[in-house]
This record gives structure tokens, sequence and C-alpha cells, in this order.
């Protein structure tokens, strides 16, 4: 069990060989002893697959960060578990003009219950599919800003507008 932030970004970062590798974060409670301060989970120019995780406290849950100069898409695929945090999934790419990579994530079944503030999902440029979720809690439930591209589900025959499949939707969204 984790009980301290655990910062993937930082890791990939200085592990050159594993930027592009796969990392499978599960069932691990993070902030339980004492809240996070700033993210649980943390992902940059790299891959995670977290399932059934517990995350409580915190600025933002899962943060998935696409900076200047990465080398690599950063990619989040987050199913089960609670997020209890300002916001659940923070999507941000900080370089929107400058290269082609993306943060990416998908959500899948997780209850990202809020504190009142923030968002439950944040997607701030790059592409997020979100589906079986429960964004509440929040200021605002679902974000989208800066020519983000999200699938939280349509009946509108768009078939699949991110690229990760399409959403089956079913969320509970409000703020």
């Amino acid at each position: 069990m984790l009980t301290r932030r655990l910062f993937l970004g930082a890791l990939l970062a200085l592990l050159p060989a594993l930027s592009q590798a796969q990392l499978n974060i599960t069932t691990n409670t993070l902030g339980a002893t004492s809240a996070n301060r700033y993210d649980g989970l943390f992902v940059a120019q790299g891959s995670a697959t977290m399932t059934g995780n517990t995350i409580t406290g915190g600025l933002m849950g899962v943060a998935v960060y696409a900076y200047a100069g990465a080398s690599g898409d950063s990619t989040a695929s987050i199913s089960g578990g609670t997020i209890s945090s300002d916001t659940g999934v923070q999507v941000f790419d900080d370089d929107l003009t400058g290269d082609v990579f993306i943060p990416v994530a998908t959500v899948s079944g997780v209850n990202l219950t809020g504190t009142g503030a923030g968002y439950g999902v944040n997607v701030d440029g790059g592409k997020a599919m979100i589906q079986n979720s429960n964004l509440t809690g929040h200021l605002v439930g679902l974000h989208v800003a800066g020519n983000a591209i999200v699938d939280a589900g349509s009946n509108a025959g768009d078939s699949d507008p991110t690229g990760l499949g399409t959403s089956a939707g079913n969320n509970t969204i409000f703020g």
C-alpha cells in the first residue's frame, strides 16, 4: 500500500530508458494517513494503467501532463477506484502549438467525488474518453478547454472522435 505521493513524472524523467514504459498501478491507497499535498499520481511522457486505486486529498488526484519539448505522449488509463480531491483528473498540455505530443486519458468506472472545489475532470489540451464514472461534488463536473477533444458519451453518431474508442456515456456529471 502506498501512503506517500507517487510522482510518476519525476520517475520517468529520471530514468530515460523507462520514458516509454508501461507502468501498472493497482489497488493502492494514497493519502489515507495524511492527504496528498498536490497530486496523488502524476504522469508525464510515459504510460500508466491505474486500476482500483483510492486517492484522497490534494489539488489533483491524477495529473496527466505533456510539457514543451516532450519526446512522447503522456498517457493514463484510469479504471475503477475512488478519487476524492479538488480536481479528480487533470489532463494538461502546456505547449498547444509547439510539439505533437499530447496528454491522453481514459477514465472508466471511477468515482470522482469532489471537495466542493475544482473539476471532476479538467481537459485543457490533449484528449480524453470518459465513461461509467461519477463526476460529482466539484465546482464543475467536466471542463474542456484549449482545443481538447473529449468523448463523455453521445448519441450524435460521432463514432470515435478521440481515437480512444467510443464512450458508453453513463456518467453522472454535475458540480
